[in-house]
């Protein structure tokens, strides 16, 4: 080899090394925050026995009535209060998959 091919193969080495050292890098500082929704109440919705009209219970409810709320439903969501749901709304009765 000549000398000018061992100069170009060192410079590609170094310059290799120097951007796998500087792209497998983690930046410790850097946090990332998980997306917290809060619940939003925006109506109640009371249960009743079919057979005499008693009341089950009563909900508050938050809800999913456009594709994006639809979609997104209950994600990003830890947990709910006892007596809190969503209540989706579709615009055609049919079977749906969650």
């Amino acid at each position: 080899m000549t000398h000018k091919s061992l100069k170009i193969i060192a410079f590609m080495t170094l310059g290799a090394f120097c951007f796998c050292s500087t792209s497998c890098k983690t930046d410790k500082n850097k946090t990332i925050k998980p997306l917290v929704i809060a619940f939003k109440k925006e109506g109640e919705l009371t249960l009743r026995k079919a057979t005499n009209n008693a009341i089950i219970t009563t909900l508050d409810i938050e809800i999913a009535d456009d594709d994006y709320q639809t979609q997104t439903g209950l994600m990003y969501r830890t947990s709910m209060e006892e007596h809190q749901g969503m209540l989706f709304v579709f615009p055609k009765a049919t079977y749906h998959s969650f």
